[in-house]
């Protein structure tokens, strides 16, 4: 067998081995991958591809799937998370149903069972019962108009326009009663000319109500209540303000939090404050508004938000 014959079959064989052991690397290389994947489905969530330098292209593949499963992990966080915020929602709002539903039982059963209720005594319950069923149903609504805007969230909110001076001047209108049996005295400054926003009516008249009905309710000692609105490189300015008893200025961050979520009402915070100021900053954040409070100029609380013109 002549020289040309040996080399050639001796590159035969190099090349065979070097085949075969290109087939062994990428028989482990795809094991690997294999038991990789496997251990994923398993829900081994923190597992990785490792692969080294000069893997035929596999590197990329590796930083696909690591992305991957990077996104994959931080959505079961999210959804995780927001199932507990949920559960714990579910069962903080059963409680705040069943306590007024609870007393509004007990004074009913009193004003159906007792023959010893005198006349004053039974309008005194009839009074209690009424003011519980009005706040149950706030409370209710306040629910459905949230559950609301969770639906809505992802979709952008409908081109829509208002006269924002005639909506506030209909709304305070309507709290005339209210205000004249708290003898609280309105210092309205609203420009006689319309300003058109770019919202609803619905909507703006759901904030102005919220606020107006929080101040009126949490606004203890206030003898003065102030609205205002200007306009202001685009937008229009809406200040409301009291001069009651004010709130902590520790608390004034988490006036607009979601008391039925978060860790707040987990480590045992309250959430009697209920929905409606939450509800005010979805509703402007929706529209393309913002709202902040701060402590007033003479005490009580001072709401300013704002709504872009058009």
């Amino acid at each position: 067998m002549n020289l040309a014959v040996l080399l050639l079959l001796a590159l035969l064989a190099v090349s065979m081995a070097a085949f075969a052991a290109l087939r062994l690397a990428a028989a482990r290389r795809t094991a690997y991958i294999l038991d990789v994947v496997s251990d994923v489905r398993r829900g081994n969530g923190n597992r990785r591809l490792r692969v080294r330098p000069g893997g035929g292209g596999l590197e990329r593949i590796a930083e696909e799937f690591n992305a991957l499963l990077g996104e994959f992990q931080e959505t079961l966080r999210e959804k995780r998370s927001a199932e507990a915020a949920q559960r714990l929602m579910i069962s903080q709002i059963s409680h705040d149903l069943r306590t007024p539903l609870t007393s509004i039982m007990g004074y009913v059963d009193a004003l159906a069972t007792d023959p010893d209720l005198d006349a004053e005594e039974r309008a005194s319950f009839l009074r209690v019962v009424k003011e519980k069923c009005v706040f149950l149903n706030a409370l209710i609504d306040d629910f459905f108009a949230l559950s609301l805007l969770e639906q809505e969230a992802a979709t952008p909110a409908a081109a829509e326009s208002v006269d924002l001076c005639a909506a506030a001047e209909d709304v305070l209108l309507s709290f005339h009663r209210d205000l004249s049996r708290r003898s609280l005295e309105p210092e309205i400054r609203i420009p006689d000319r319309p300003l058109v926003v770019r919202a609803g009516r619905k909507e703006i008249e759901r904030i102005l109500m919220n606020l107006v009905s929080n101040t009126l309710r949490h606004g203890r000692g206030a003898r003065r209540i102030g609205f205002s609105i200007e306009e202001d490189n685009g937008r229009a300015v809406c200040t409301l303000s009291d001069d009651g008893c004010g709130i902590p200025a520790t608390e004034l961050p988490f006036l607009f939090d979601n008391p039925y979520a978060g860790e707040r009402l987990a480590s045992g915070g309250s959430a009697a404050r209920g929905l409606g100021l939450h509800i005010v900053r979805r509703l402007l954040e929706r529209m393309g508004g913002s709202i902040e409070a701060s402590c007033g100029p003479s005490g009580g609380v001072e709401f300013r938000f704002t709504v872009p013109l058009l």
